[in-house]
């Protein structure tokens, strides 16, 4: 009989324990596991921002790449004119015989020069594609947990590199 019993009533009560274990469940999870989730949470904000400013960097000296790559193009540029207007100074003095094994060494010396223009912009594209594709790769694995393949990324940094050109 619950008059009989000598345990008040509100503490048999559900809602009292509820209430108890509410307050307990509260207590717990504002102390410690919101606290850890909150410092997850920055410490994941401060990698992206640190990952951000990575790429940034790189962006910059890919750019300082290019603006070197395009003021060697023009001093090369410059100078085969000024040996091909030297040559043609001297050319207009000399026999047409010397004028033209002039006109086809200066030629070979130009190709040379463009050739090797050509290949340091590959190189730096080159170089470029595989910064672009280990960066991409190191986003998608930090920011979205994709673990990409590197013969994809490869392939696919290639093909917007080119696409872009």
């Amino acid at each position: 009989m619950p008059q009989l019993d000598q345990i008040p009533f509100f503490l048999t009560s559900q809602l009292f324990w509820l209430a108890i274990t509410f307050v307990a469940m509260y207590f717990i999870i504002s102390r410690m596991a919101v606290p850890k989730i909150a410092s997850t949470l920055q410490n994941r904000q401060e990698r992206i921002v640190n990952d951000l400013d990575k790429a940034e960097s790189l962006k910059e000296d890919a750019e300082k790449l290019e603006k070197e790559y395009e003021e060697a193009l023009l001093s090369t540029r410059n100078k085969a004119n000024a040996i091909i207007a030297e040559a043609n100074a001297k050319v207009g003095q000399s026999s047409a015989k010397k004028h033209a094994e002039l006109d086809v060494k200066l030629a070979k010396q130009t190709e040379k020069a463009e050739a090797k223009i050509k290949d340091a912009r590959e190189k730096a594209l080159d170089e470029m594609s595989d910064v672009s594709s280990d960066v991409s790769r190191e986003l998608l694995v930090k920011i979205a947990g994709l673990k990409v393949d590197k013969k994809k990324s490869d392939k696919v940094v290639k093909s917007l590199i080119t696409g872009a050109q």
